[in-house]
């Protein structure tokens, strides 16, 4: 426990205010912490995540908030530092812990990613108030896109853009002359069928688009409304990708005969259109930064017809008085989030699902619940023949927990002599 007290940056009440060195290494101290404390949660959280393939580009977030901060630091060094006012500096702390402890209690790895960026922005604003906090801004925004969107809302988007990215190809379809026909999400031409993934949707480019465009807007300093025109330009580059994609799959498949819906170039044809849109962001960048104006101007413009207060000028004879010591933090602010990081940390090791099953189990849930298996049924347990139709086949498909609606299904298939039909129950 000494040790732990000892390595935790209880902050002395006096400290050269010039002694700006000092300051990040308290920092970075109480980052380690925190991130210590919140690791068994942030180890599920991040086991989830990447398991989604529209959510792998977080493995790149640490770098991309580390660039913004070295960013920012060199443009703007933190010079003078002042603490965060006690109120607000502890209202911060006390929802951060309220949230973390709920997080563990309940075993929830999203609410615990909230709860961890939560204790970072209450410790920041502790050492270094709103200017260091302005500093560490877009750094610390930058974490927040690891978070996936609550209530199954990515999933809902994956078949929304689905059905949009069929629809589309099949007008396109229709405009050059090919016969085909849509059933569902497949679309059927006389020689084959292909069927719109996941993968075909967009929604892995969609996500890594808006992040990408959200990053490039921080670097670049953006305006909020900028910001949100190039994540809005990002989603309309997605769209064309995903019609140039599938669209082109069927037509090359029908005019030339060549195969792209799998293997080596259905991932080069990705790739390839994946770079030209990244490129195309860039230049939207450009566009927007030229339409919209950062209005910084008239912000100026309005403070100069009022003036601003003169400053006073100190005599030569007079000198400044030295500035010998400075309170920065407060020691009980520190040893309250310590005590309850400490607290917060034992109980997710004891909560944490050690064995590989459990690890398994709890990737799969999220939230803890219990995991219910279905028997395989057979192809007995519908009739031979109902409605017309014949009992062709069935089968039984395992799937990743990417996959929107279902990790396990099993399929009946009937066929008539115009029609086929397919019964499926899915289930988690």
């Amino acid at each position: 426990m000494k040790f732990i007290t000892a390595a935790w940056p209880v902050m002395p009440a006096n400290l050269a205010g010039d002694d700006t060195p000092a300051l990040w290494r308290y920092l970075a101290c109480a980052t380690g912490w925190v991130t210590l404390c919140h690791l068994p949660l942030l180890w599920v959280h991040a086991s989830q995540v990447l398991a989604k393939p529209h959510y792998q580009f977080m493995i790149l977030l640490p770098a991309a908030a580390g660039l913004l901060l070295w960013q920012r630091v060199r443009d703007k060094p933190w010079t003078d530092p002042e603490p965060g006012r006690p109120a607000v500096a502890w209202s911060l702390g006390l929802l951060a812990v309220m949230v973390s402890l709920l997080a563990v209690w309940r075993w929830s790895p999203w609410v615990g990613w909230v709860g961890y960026l939560l204790n970072l922005l209450a410790v920041i604003y502790w050492m270094g108030g709103g200017k260091l906090l302005r500093l560490l801004g877009p750094a610390w925004v930058v974490l927040w896109l690891a978070l996936p969107l609550p209530f199954e809302l990515d999933e809902n988007l994956i078949i929304r853009l689905r059905q949009v990215a069929t629809a589309w190809t099949s007008d396109w379809l229709h405009l050059m002359g090919i016969l085909h026909a849509v059933d569902g999400n497949v679309i059927r031409l006389p020689q084959k069928s292909f069927f719109v993934a996941d993968a075909c949707t967009g929604i892995h480019s969609f996500f890594v688009l808006m992040a990408a465009g959200f990053f490039l807007g921080l670097v670049r300093q953006r305006t909020v409304l900028q910001l949100i025109a190039l994540v809005v330009c990002g989603l309309c580059l997605v769209m064309i990708e995903n019609l140039v994609r599938v669209a082109g799959v069927a037509v090359v498949y029908n005019r030339f005969g060549w195969d792209w819906s799998e293997g080596l170039p259905h991932q080069i044809l990705g790739l390839v259109l994946f770079v030209f849109s990244l490129g195309l962001l860039l230049s939207a960048d450009q566009l927007v930064a030229f339409l919209i104006p950062d209005f910084s101007f008239i912000r100026h413009w309005i403070r100069r017809p009022f003036g601003r207060r003169a400053k006073i000028r100190r005599p030569a004879s007079v000198e400044k008085k030295p500035r010998t010591a400075v309170s920065l933090a407060s020691p009980v602010f520190g040893r309250f989030m310590l005590g309850i990081l400490v607290v917060i940390g034992g109980i997710g090791l004891i909560r944490f699902p050690w064995s590989a099953a459990a690890s398994a189990t709890a990737a799969s849930v999220g939230l803890g619940g219990a995991r219910h298996e279905l028997p395989e049924f057979g192809a007995d347990l519908l009739p031979e023949t109902m409605f017309g139709f014949q009992r062709a086949g069935f089968r039984f498909e395992q799937r990743s927990v990417a996959y929107p609606l279902s990790d396990r299904s099993q399929v009946w298939e009937y066929n008539s002599d115009e029609q086929r039909l397919g019964l499926s129950l899915d289930y988690t």
